[in-house]
């Protein structure tokens, strides 16, 4: 599988620690390497790049995006150019200064990529429920002086749209409704 998604960003990635490759698997008919469960990481080096060039120190100009490997999200890194500290001030391809971005430490990067032991999508029965069983709710916005929403406030116990359903409430008590 070749990766699918286009380009989304480009950003620096600082190694923090000596061969960030050493756990992840090599596939050369892809020509990318995979990260170690639980991470869902895919690493393509440049042709001109060799692992054993990440070392502790570097900093890595990478392409990032998502790829879909069996129905789930990846985090795709294409390595552009791998620069040592001593050349920081410059870019190796052309030589010109480059803008000093704050780089993304290696395990920093690694820790927020998806996982396969965290799932991830609807969890059920979670979120805010529902006012009253089977009855559909609308949202809409309206505009009322500052005094009051106040007193929609203190009606509601601090909650507004309570103070609104309280006063409908009562009204319609009040008030029958034509069939």
């Amino acid at each position: 599988m070749t990766p699918n998604s286009a380009m989304t960003s480009e950003e620096m990635l600082y190694v923090d620690q000596d061969h960030p490759l050493a756990d992840f698997t090599f596939d050369s008919a892809l020509g990318w390497y995979q990260s170690p469960a639980p991470y869902r990481v895919l690493i393509v080096l440049e042709r001109s790049i060799r692992p054993t060039d990440l070392r502790k120190d570097m900093r890595l100009a990478a392409r990032l995006s998502w790829e879909v490997v069996q129905g789930k999200r990846w985090r795709h890194v294409r390595v552009l150019r791998a620069m040592a500290s001593a050349l920081l001030g410059t870019d190796i391809a052309t030589s010109n200064p480059m803008t000093e971005v704050e780089p993304t430490s290696f395990s920093t990067f690694l820790a927020r990529a998806p996982r396969t032991d965290r799932p991830g999508g609807a969890r059920g029965a979670v979120g805010r429920k529902a006012l009253m069983e089977g009855e559909a709710t609308e949202a809409h916005s309206i505009t009322l002086p500052a005094p009051t929403w106040r007193v929609l406030e203190r009606i509601g116990d601090g909650n507004r749209s309570e103070g609104v359903r309280r006063l409908v409430e009562e009204r319609r008590a009040v008030v029958k409704e034509p069939n």
